[in-house]
């Protein structure tokens, strides 16, 4: 079986079709989350989430995401979830080459 990348229409908004990695045999579990309060959001307040990707390996990446108070851009919740690519049996496996590329085209946080 050769090597197949990923369909164009696999990338819309930077985002990767996860039944096709699935179809690959590639499944993501989250292997460390945090999450830390800020400040209180009340109901009907319109929020913000952003995310970006802020580590990778060969076989795991981290999102880190903030949410804020659209009017007044405060920080409700900062968190970040660690993912591993895993196969079918549970086996740690290397990123797909087109998910890294997608991955490293996202923005990264500056500190």
């Amino acid at each position: 079986m050769g090597r197949r990348s990923l369909p164009h229409s696999c990338f819309p908004q930077k985002g990767v079709l996860l039944l096709w990695l699935m179809k690959e045999g590639t499944v993501f579990v989250v292997v460390h989350a945090e999450v830390d309060y800020r400040s209180p959001a009340h109901y009907g307040d319109r929020l913000i989430v952003e995310t970006v990707v802020s580590d990778m390996t060969s076989a795991s990446f981290t999102f880190s995401h903030v949410i804020r108070e659209r009017e007044s851009q405060r920080v409700v919740v900062e968190g970040s979830a660690r993912l591993a690519a895993v196969n079918g049996s549970g086996k740690v496996k290397r990123l797909d080459k087109a998910l890294i590329t997608v991955l490293r085209s996202s923005p990264t946080r500056s500190h």
